[in-house]
């Protein structure tokens, strides 16, 4: 049986300025350090990672794997191809997602959070920055930590139980000594594995609401998906190290290293986005509702503007040989009377596709407004009134009474 959780993460001023000042700063401080290392990256030389001395992270790939790949025959660029696309593709979700929080929840500090994981983790195997490499080291220790911490606060903002807040402070700062130490760091995110996830079942099963087992379970699998990029990780830093370059180690960073890290990381930033779509994380769905609704509308009518534009200016020139302002005007009254029609039925597209249950609800309602309207048997209507109040609003049990007449 589950127990009553009480907390509240909303901020309120002075404090809510300080943290939505933090944030943005933060947050610009991670964009600009990813997009110069990822710039940076691509304009320097690859290292060499078999020379005496070098400090290549096991995922790295160096001047001797891309020598080796083109007297293999590999394809020109393939590697390069790779790595680029690891690094945008993620990054450019995380900062997507995380902004669209920000936009609607900034006062709440746990979606803030959240969103701030999700932008500092852009500096994560950046290092190319030249100077500003203690500040990409400062930006990536805040990522390290939220990520910690998370699993044992979300969604309330509590420790539960309480005595998880000891071991979560650890593996914050655990996560950060180690950077330097591939080994140690694979040792110390398997141990902080297994206490997430005792504090995450627990919380499931004792204290969370079926709404926040839900934003939980989706959330939460995200951050550990994370982990599994740690496994192919382990695999390259002992099986197939960047001092030694080998065919093996080229196949199994271009067909298992890279892939898997991309959707590793991707499926967090789709995970939060399936909680907000179905179970309603911090009521971002109606902000998505209106956005998808909104920007469908406008393309639709886009391409019908600009396509009656261009039929209407064809048949006109067809017939009188030259372009007719009357064309511009037809089109923007098609557009005037298409637009409440077809904004209609794209909510209805979206509701059915993405909010089934609100769909459903308003199709149930719109069938007992005609029910309503045509019956007058009272005992047909009462029994229509039960049904509908069961399907839309699903409570335990449904009673009516009705006032008798007595004259």
């Amino acid at each position: 049986m589950a127990l009553s959780e009480r907390s509240n993460t909303m901020l309120r001023p002075p404090l809510l300025h300080v943290a939505r000042g933090v944030w943005l700063v933060i947050t610009s401080a991670a964009i600009i350090l990813f997009v110069i290392g990822a710039v940076n990256a691509m304009r320097h030389p690859l290292p060499s990672c078999t020379a005496v001395g070098a400090a290549c992270g096991p995922w790295e790939i160096s001047q001797e794997d891309v020598q080796l790949a083109d007297a293999s025959g590999w394809p020109t660029g393939l590697l390069s191809f790779l790595v680029t696309l690891s690094l945008w593709t993620s990054r450019l979700a995380f900062v997507a997602v995380a902004f669209l929080i920000y936009w609607r929840k900034s006062d709440d500090w746990m979606a803030l959070t959240l969103a701030l994981l999700l932008t500092t983790w852009t500096v994560e195997g950046v290092m190319d920055v030249g100077a500003l490499l203690p500040a990409s080291l400062v930006v990536y220790g805040v990522a390290n930590a939220i990520f910690a911490v998370l699993p044992f606060l979300f969604p309330s903002g509590r420790f539960v139980p309480g005595w998880t807040r000891w071991p979560a402070l650890f593996f914050a700062m655990a996560f950060n000594l180690t950077l330097g130490s591939p080994q140690i760091v694979v040792v110390v995110s398997i141990i902080w594995f297994g206490f997430a996830v005792y504090a995450v079942l627990y919380r499931y099963r004792r204290v969370s609401s079926p709404v926040e087992r839900q934003q939980t379970k989706w959330v939460l699998i995200g951050l550990m998906n994370t982990m599994i990029v740690t496994v192919p990780m382990a695999i390259v830093l002992t099986v197939y190290p960047p001092t030694q370059p080998t065919a093996g180690r080229l196949l199994f960073l271009a067909f298992v290293h890279i892939p898997v890290s991309i959707l590793s990381l991707l499926v967090l930033p789709i995970s939060i986005t399936i909680a907000i779509f179905r179970y309603r994380l911090w009521d971002i769905d109606i902000l998505i509702r209106r956005t998808l609704q909104y920007a469908l509308l406008t393309a639709l009518l886009a391409l019908v503007y600009f396509g009656s534009i261009v039929l209407l200016q064809t048949f006109s020139g067809t017939i009188s040989g030259d372009q007719s302002p009357a064309v511009i005007v037809l089109s923007t009254l098609l557009i005037a009377a298409l637009f409440s029609p077809l904004r209609r039925r794209v909510q209805t597209v979206i509701d059915r596709r993405f909010f089934r249950r609100k769909y459903d609800a308003q199709q149930v309602l719109a069938a007992f407004a005609v029910t309503a309207r045509d019956e007058t048997d009272l005992t047909i209507l009462t029994a229509e009134v039960q049904r509908v109040i069961q399907e839309t609003m699903q409570p335990e049990g449904v009673n009516v009474w009705l006032r008798q007449d007595q004259r």
